[in-house]
């Protein structure tokens, strides 16, 4: 009995152990695996953001290492631009949420979509849905957009999710993180 109880004990401390382990290496390289899976999902298909364009090219832009912009590419037709993909990184409830933003050269969000995130199932994880990333049409990329409870009444608002207000809330942090960028660097086809 003394051996079968020191074997077990001796087991669970391995096991113990090596969950650690585990959860540091996994802690340590977080951002490195969120980044590979970020860059996993090239396969965007741009005329379902922007119709108006037919093909990504990237462009040669500084972006800053600390900056939630990840990647930004010129959406064209042709050899026309009409306007930008940029995805971004922004920390959910749970997650960090990849998300590919396209903006108009006119100014306006044709189209966001979630390219990953392990929010909650059932609550957070819509954030991922047609009835949410719609909501982002159209509005404006003038402005930094506001989460509102309520149905919207400006173009500069966008409505939450009842239960995942911290992962909308992030996707607007995203977008407006996005927009920033838009603005600084972009806006009237600068490159």
């Amino acid at each position: 009995m003394k051996i079968e109880l020191k074997w077990t004990l001796i087991l669970v401390v391995l096991i113990v152990i090596c969950s650690i382990i585990t959860g540091v290496v996994y802690g340590a390289l977080e951002d490195k695996i969120a980044e590979n899976n970020f860059e996993t999902k090239d396969n965007i298909d741009i005329t379902s953001l922007l119709p108006e364009a037919d093909s990504l090219k990237d462009l040669d832009i500084d972006i800053p290492e600390d900056s939630k912009i990840r990647s930004v590419k010129g959406a064209y037709s042709n050899d026309e631009l009409k306007g930008y993909l940029i995805k971004v990184d922004s920390e959910g409830a749970y997650s960090t949420i990849s998300i590919a933003i396209a903006i108009t050269n006119e100014g306006k969000i044709s189209g966001i979509e979630i390219l990953s995130q392990n929010e909650t199932e059932g609550l957070g994880d819509k954030i991922a849905d047609d009835e949410f990333t719609s909501r982002f049409k159209d509005k404006t990329a003038k402005t930094p957009l506001t989460l509102v409870n309520d149905e919207t009444s400006a173009n500069d608002e966008v409505q939450g999710i009842s239960g995942a207000t911290i992962s909308a809330q992030a996707v607007v942090d995203g977008v407006n993180a996005a927009i920033e960028f838009f603005n600084t660097h972009l806006e009237g086809g600068g490159n």
